[in-house]
């Protein structure tokens, strides 16, 4: 591909994210709400809604309404402490090597 035709696609590509940009509140709702809808068919979420609003060019307001039992809430949080673990904690050590290597 030559120089000119990439910089070309680069620039329709920018166009179109341009021009749809004001459907990814629509977009983003849509998405948030198939993945709250897995977990409640999971049987980890009561009810839920879901509101996207755009508030200006590149910035959005959502609101998520989520309902769950006691004990739902109480598998979900210990859920999310057992897997805090496997997923900062390598981004920890990842992190200071560079730092590390860095000074």
């Amino acid at each position: 591909m030559t120089n000119r035709t990439a910089e070309r696609s680069w620039l329709f590509f920018a166009r179109l994210f341009l021009l749809l940009e004001p459907l990814s509140p629509w977009l983003g709702s849509l998405w948030l709400k198939r993945r709250l809808q897995r977990l409640k068919d999971k049987g980890l979420l009561h009810s839920y809604d879901v509101k996207t609003r755009r508030v200006k060019k590149f910035h959005y307001r959502v609101d998520m309404d989520l309902v769950m039992t006691q004990g739902q809430a109480k598998d979900m949080l210990n859920h999310i402490v057992d897997n805090i673990g496997q997923e900062v904690i390598p981004w920890l050590k990842k992190r200071r090597k560079v730092v590390r290597r860095s000074r």
